[in-house]
């Protein structure tokens, strides 16, 4: 090589272009270049366990959807290995294995065209620590992002999230229903059996919201918005908002979560009256989210009391009457 110094350049200047707006596509455009390679591209691992393109350099037609299907059947070769070479008739490809601390991702580059072992182990090696610090970084950023607009709780979205999601409808014309609910008598339970009760009761109650309201499908090996949410906005209060059901499909699904809620085992010695009380309303023309959960939290209100009198509780000694 004319400049033994050249690998370590082009692996700073990773660093350095993967900080600028539209930063990933830059570095891989670098890595093509040094490599004269026809394309470069950055796959991440995901949640439901594939390998799904993450970043690409700006200026390529590749198939990426066929890349990642062949990425997958070599999914665990590549992780054997640091690196991966394969040699086809008309494309030579590098697979190249790199890892942070919390995930793992793989740089695809085809026809490369620097054959020199001695010089090519020496760029993948500074190449998978540029990455591998960037990528960290970023990893890092998003899990303070995350956590500022997640519930630390139940993972649900939290009240930050709810606020911008609001924001944002008021800012649209899009139609959608609203639904307000709590837990029926959590302050008797975490008074009673415990505030690792009272969590229990929080949290399963999440977790059956979340499956009949997901945020997230996944479809035909992609994840997608289903255009619902549920956010937790206070300690027993819940928001569902979903612009992709009818009413009538919300208010079904509402009505199966409520007998799931009563269904929970808090893990205590005796049964314990458990259950929700819920308002549902509907965005009308343009209305401002704060009228439209106010609509939903006056039938909250009367489904509260009509519950609490219907059952014998005074609501507020937490007393069968």
């Amino acid at each position: 090589m004319a400049n033994e110094g050249l690998p370590y350049y082009v692996g700073y200047h990773i660093i350095i272009e993967s900080l600028k707006e539209d930063g990933y596509a830059h570095a891989l455009n670098l890595v093509k270049t040094y490599l004269n390679a026809s394309s470069v591209s950055l796959y991440k691992y995901n949640k439901v366990g594939i390998y799904e393109l993450f970043a690409k350099e700006k200026q390529t037609n590749k198939d990426f959807l066929y890349e990642e299907a062949f990425l997958n059947k070599l999914a665990n070769r590549i992780d054997e290995k640091e690196y991966l070479e394969i040699n086809n008739d008309n494309n030579d490809l590098l697979l190249i294995s790199i890892k942070t601390d919390n995930n793992k991702y793989v740089l695809v580059i085809h026809n490369n065209m620097k054959k020199d072992k001695h010089d090519l182990d020496i760029f993948i090696e500074i190449l998978k620590q540029a990455l591998s610090v960037v990528l960290g970084k970023q990893e890092e950023y998003e899990y303070i992002k995350r956590s500022s607009i997640k519930d630390g709780l139940t993972g649900l979205d939290n009240r930050n999230s709810y606020i911008m999601r609001t924001e944002g409808l008021d800012n649209s014309s899009n139609k959608y229903h609203y639904v307000i609910l709590d837990l029926f008598r959590l302050k008797y339970v975490n008074d009673n059996y415990s505030h690792a009760a009272g969590d229990t009761y929080i949290i399963k109650t999440a977790e059956i919201l979340k499956k009949y309201f997901p945020k997230h499908i996944y479809k035909d090996k992609k994840i997608l918005n289903t255009g619902s949410c549920v956010y937790r906005i206070g300690g027993d209060e819940f928001v569902i908002i979903s612009e992709d059901n009818s009413l009538e499909e919300v208010e079904e699904k509402v009505k199966l979560i409520a007998e799931e809620v009563k269904n929970i085992d808090l893990g205590v010695n005796e049964e314990v009256v458990l259950g929700i009380n819920y308002g549902i309303s509907s965005r009308i023309n343009d209305e401002l989210s704060n009228d439209v959960y106010q609509k939903a939290d006056k039938k909250l209100y009367e489904d509260k009391k009509e519950m609490y009198s219907r059952l014998g509780f005074n609501r507020r000694k937490w007393k069968i009457l």
